[in-house]
């Protein structure tokens, strides 16, 4: 897939179908973030042209540094046309909240543990099953408020911690 920015339009041309050639300034808002996995960060823009479904962009590993440069200089024309609140950072709202629920399941599991089969147990020591689970849930919560929660930018700036460096 080539994508590309020139001038007031947004070429999209892949394999297969005909190339995708949108105004700049019909984009309504588009969100730069990234998911974090096993190989590392998966970087991800989703534009939101007007009257049409959402596009979803991911650049290959070797495309990064290019990516990053589109990525600022479509944000740029997307704040001039519709406000700097039309930029948003962050994942999808699944993929933010994603590991936060799965951790809060396991440590409310580990809790019915210590509550439930540790009932015999001296205090400090009956505790300790679920000090990991709720060490990690923290942990991946402030996550999810911090970095991958989806939210419009008050300046582009913010949008740097969402690209490649």
């Amino acid at each position: 897939m080539r994508v590309s920015l020139d001038g007031a339009w947004l070429d999209i041309a892949g394999e297969q179908g005909p190339p995708l050639r949108l105004p700049a300034a019909g984009l309504e808002r588009m969100r730069a973030g990234y998911t974090e996995g096993k190989g590392g960060p998966f970087y991800m823009t989703i534009l939101w042209p007007a009257g049409e479904p959402p596009i979803k962009l991911s650049p290959l590993r070797e495309d990064w540094p290019h990516y990053a440069a589109f990525a600022r200089a479509l944000a740029a024309r997307v704040a001039a046309s519709h406000g700097p609140r039309a930029v948003e950072r962050g994942d999808t709202q699944f993929g933010a909240l994603l590991g936060p629920v799965l951790m809060g399941l396991l440590l409310a599991a580990s809790l019915a543990v210590c509550i439930y089969a540790l009932a015999d147990e001296p205090t400090p020591l009956r505790w300790a099953p679920a000090a990991i689970p709720a060490l990690l849930f923290a942990w991946l919560f402030w996550r999810y408020h911090a970095v991958h929660r989806p939210r419009a930018v008050a300046e582009l700036g913010e949008l740097e911690r969402q690209l490649p460096g």
